[in-house]
């Protein structure tokens, strides 16, 4: 509420945090000094609360706004694990949102062979590749209220060689060589 140079200039205002812009309150439209307003902070109300404001030399508006603040959601990607190959694995994040939205998750393989994700929303499976030494997959789990910025947390999973394969021999190249020719 009030007036600033670089804000508003000659109403009653309020900011929305949604669209980012200056909202006029009407029926003010030339309060003059509005250092007769009052504001508060209220907890309950996660937000500043201004009360009237003048509107004229000696009229005053008995009116209330509010300025609520969007509070960021938590995410949770759930734990590290270790697990064998050929191992079903399954992801469980979980978020919370403290004005009650519903985050909207997304998840993104970052480190590691790729493997494909399975399932939707907060649980994810899949199948833990074929390695040939201890190799570890990164996910990061996405969430986003709408209003703030992305949240970010991530999981490791371990992937250890737990299947003995079966040697590979190798002795080169088919070659065909004349007789007495050294190979």
């Amino acid at each position: 509420g009030g007036q600033a140079s670089a804000g508003p200039m000659g109403g009653l205002y309020g900011f929305d945090p949604g669209t980012r812009t200056w909202v006029t309150y009407a029926p003010t439209p030339n309060p003059g000094n509005l250092s007769d307003t009052a504001a508060c902070f209220s907890p309950q109300a996660k937000g500043i609360v201004f009360f009237g404001g003048r509107s004229g030399a000696s009229t005053y508006v008995n009116t209330t706004w509010i300025l609520r603040f969007n509070d960021p959601p938590t995410v949770d990607a759930g734990p590290n694990q270790a697990v064998g190959e050929g191992a079903t694995v399954t992801l469980s994040g979980s978020a919370s949102d403290p004005e009650g939205a519903l985050p909207t998750p997304t998840w993104a393989q970052f480190s590691g062979p790729a493997v494909t994700l399975a399932g939707s929303g907060f649980t994810r499976t899949f199948t833990a590749p074929t390695v040939t030494t201890t190799t570890t997959l990164g996910f990061n789990l996405s969430v986003s209220d709408g209003v703030n910025p992305p949240v970010v947390d991530d999981v490791n999973i371990t992937v250890n060689n737990t299947i003995n394969e079966i040697p590979v021999a190798n002795a080169g190249p088919d070659q065909t060589v004349d007789a007495g020719t050294t190979v």
